[in-house]
């Protein structure tokens, strides 16, 4: 239960990573 959450949070950040660099290098 705790690692689904976790990923969830990782995959989040990761996304919110990627909409900064296209939002940077646009």
């Amino acid at each position: 239960m705790v690692e689904e959450e976790e990923e969830e949070e990782e995959e989040r950040k990761r996304r919110k990573q990627l909409t900064k660099y296209i939002l940077t290098h646009s």
